[in-house]
């Protein structure tokens, strides 16, 4: 991507003037680059476990359309070292994705349904980490939906909005709701 000159001046002059706010001693930033992907992909959920990162379905590249991935990659920061573990039920992208105990939960996506023709789903999957196996949970989510964002809150987990296409409409969501395990 080539940026046009008056948006190069506009980045730059911002980036110096956050960089005079910032004392250098209270946050900083450092490149991951010791992480190495074998495909290219976005749309993805990220998610921190036992010190490494999870990596949750999301878009490859290549196809002629989206290509969307059913990959949950498990990375090791402190090693570089990357693997693979049980594929999801459904290729999607933009899911939601949390722990919750032993269980890795996705939350809705997107999914092909045609040539070029795509919808969100309200499944709710559940993938027991030490078993590496997916099943259902048998819950949905209220709507189907993706890119809702997932926090660990009252004991369960908050879904927290998204994005939808309904009734010839592409709009956010205001649905916020508790996922919780019963006892």
């Amino acid at each position: 991507v080539v940026l046009p000159e008056h948006m190069k001046r506009e980045e730059s002059a911002h980036r110096d003037q956050m960089q005079d706010q910032h004392d250098g001693k209270s946050t900083g930033h450092a490149d991951l680059g010791f992480i190495h992907f074998p495909i290219l992909f976005a749309g993805f959920s990220a998610i921190e476990y036992k010190d490494q990162l999870l990596l949750v379905g999301g878009l490859g590249v290549g196809a002629s359309h989206f290509e969307l991935l059913r990959n949950v990659t498990l990375i090791d920061p402190a090693s570089g070292y990357n693997r693979e573990l049980a594929p999801l039920p459904f290729a999607t992208f933009a899911p939601a994705a949390e722990i919750l105990g032993d269980d890795l939960l996705v939350f809705g996506g997107m999914f092909k349904a045609g040539a070029a023709e795509y919808d969100y789903v309200s499944h709710v999957y559940a993938m027991g980490l030490s078993k590496n196996t997916w099943r259902h949970t048998g819950r949905f989510l209220s709507e189907a939906k993706g890119f809702a964002q997932v926090v660990p809150f009252d004991g369960g987990l908050a879904i927290l909005g998204g994005h939808r296409y309904f009734a010839d409409r592409d709009a956010p969501v205001a649905t916020f709701e508790m996922f919780r395990k019963m006892k």
